[in-house]
């Protein structure tokens, strides 16, 4: 049994904007295979240019129906670490249309 699943997810950082790609997750089964973000509650990763520990919570309203969903992003701080106050922004999932806040 593995710790954990990959997530095949892709956004940007809350705090500095760069790409996150290597998301992991520890909800169901953990035998270290790729999910989807619908097939999870919960993912998380740490920022490859910040360090920032970036959590991301998925919304379980359409999740199964249409196989997209919104997902929350933030920044959780960790008693372990030295990290920045609670950041969030919504995305969505990378196969629907983009709305984003950045211009």
């Amino acid at each position: 049994m593995g710790l954990f699943n990959y997530v095949s997810y892709e956004a940007p950082c809350p705090k500095c904007g760069a790409l996150i790609k290597e998301w992991q997750t520890k909800d169901g089964d953990c035998f270290l295979n790729t999910v989807e973000p619908w097939e999870v509650s919960h993912f998380y990763a740490p920022c490859p240019k910040c360090n920032a520990w970036v959590v991301a919570k998925v919304d379980a309203e359409v999740e199964h129906i249409v196989k997209k969903c919104e997902v929350q992003l933030a920044i959780e701080r960790m008693p372990w670490r030295n990290s920045a106050p609670i950041v969030a922004e919504k995305c969505l999932d990378p196969e629907s249309p983009k709305e984003s806040s950045q211009t």
